[in-house]
């Protein structure tokens, strides 16, 4: 997520949000029987960071929307932000304040992290699982520790100290999942994670997984607007009605992939990358749909991250059309859903306002999807080496390029 304004709240708004949640649970009754649940939406809210504030107002949306739960689900929500974290449990037209730990905890290490899923996924049975990730995010790169999830471990807000802890990388994420149930979705309510690379990395641990490429406002998902459709598992509601709450001139855009269909995407994409990706001989790719702004161009965006380039817009300029056709019905088979608006929210739009990475420029062949273009310039931050210990580097045989 970004912080596309300043709504940091006080200290004394963050004590009386948490005593109007616990007030609201004193007719709370844990159902006798829990072998009615059946899906269980673990949400992870890594909040010690500048996005403390408007974890409250998630939180608020959650509370709001509990009479669309279905009876035989449950919301359960681990929140980190400042102060100790607080286990919160959501059922229909119920919400309580389950369990406030004593100490505060390291919400983006992957030790903790993988031991308190574990708690919430022995304390509230269910036949299925899904999980929501709510963070700042900037992709696959570490550069060099950075990927999703930030905790600052001193419980400050205010950027960019607040963002300088303790990421969660995409490797330690991994090991999470490979921890927990099969999920029916993943979902990232934070920037920059819907990227090709970690598709591939994680597509085994869920039936889909859900995420934007670019830049999404601070609020993020419109808890209230998609409870009903985290319930059920509904991957093409919780997009629509996620997108739809946003203005076209502010909005967001995201991409649902069917994980049973990346590796025919994979196969169907191997082809196109040693003959047009050699090293010493790479493709002019200037008028491809980018989603942040060039390495080199001085931006601070561009320094924590590489070029994240619109995977299907890159297809498109290098594939023959008889090539792209194939290639386009393979994707629409992995990649089912997908919207978006015009432009989408960006921290930096007051003085990059025009320029191509916060608005649609290929509006025929996006994807919402990006993709990771090795460069020269990336050898410093390291981040070609980090993209050679990826499974995507290795399922579409990037060796041969010689990057």
């Amino acid at each position: 997520m970004i912080m596309s304004k300043n709504c940091l709240l006080s200290v004394c708004l963050m004590l009386s949000a948490c005593v109007l949640f616990v007030a609201c649970t004193d007719d709370f009754v844990l159902p006798e029987d829990e072998s009615g649940i059946s899906h269980t939406v673990i949400i992870w809210m890594g909040a010690e960071n500048s996005l403390a504030s408007v974890s409250i107002n998630d939180l608020q949306e959650m509370h709001d929307a509990v009479d669309a739960i279905p009876e035989d689900c449950q919301v359960v929500v681990y929140r980190d932000a400042q102060f100790a974290p607080s286990v919160y449990l959501l059922r229909h037209g119920q919400y309580r304040v389950w369990k406030e730990y004593e100490d505060d905890e390291n919400s983006a290490d992957s030790a903790i992290v993988v031991r308190r899923i574990q708690d919430l996924v022995q304390q509230f049975p269910s036949k299925t699982y899904s999980m929501v990730i709510w963070s700042h995010g900037t992709g696959w790169s570490r550069s060099p520790q950075r990927s999703v999830l930030v905790d600052n471990g001193k419980n400050l807000t205010n950027p960019p100290q607040a963002n300088i802890g303790t990421w969660l990388d995409l490797k330690q994420l991994e090991g999470v999942l490979s921890h927990l149930p099969h999920l029916n979705f993943l979902m990232f309510d934070a920037c920059y994670m819907q990227t090709i690379e970690v598709v591939t990395q994680l597509y085994t641990y869920a039936d889909y997984i859900i995420g934007s490429p670019a830049e999404i406002p601070a609020k993020g998902a419109p808890y209230d607007k998609i409870m009903e459709d985290l319930c059920n598992a509904d991957v093409r509601g919780i997009i629509q009605n996620y997108a739809a709450a946003y203005p076209a001139t502010s909005g967001v855009l995201l991409s649902a992939v069917k994980s049973s269909q990346v590796p025919g995407l994979c196969n169907a994409t191997k082809s196109a990358i040693p003959s047009r990706f050699m090293k010493d001989n790479m493709p002019d790719v200037s008028s491809v749909q980018v989603y942040a702004p060039p390495y080199g161009e001085g931006e601070m965006e561009q320094k924590i991250m590489p070029v994240p380039y619109d995977m299907r817009s890159l297809m498109h300029q290098l594939m023959t059309q008889e090539q792209y056709a194939a290639w386009v019905r393979q994707w629409e088979r992995t990649v089912p859903y997908i919207t978006i608006t015009p432009e989408w929210a960006s921290q930096y739009i007051s003085y990059i306002y025009g320029s191509r990475h916060n608005h649609m420029t290929d509006a025929d062949n996006y994807g919402a999807i990006s993709m990771h273009i090795p460069s020269a310039a990336y050898e410093q931050p390291g981040w070609n080496d980090e993209f050679r210990t990826l499974r995507w580097y290795e399922m579409l045989s990037w060796q041969q390029t010689g990057w």
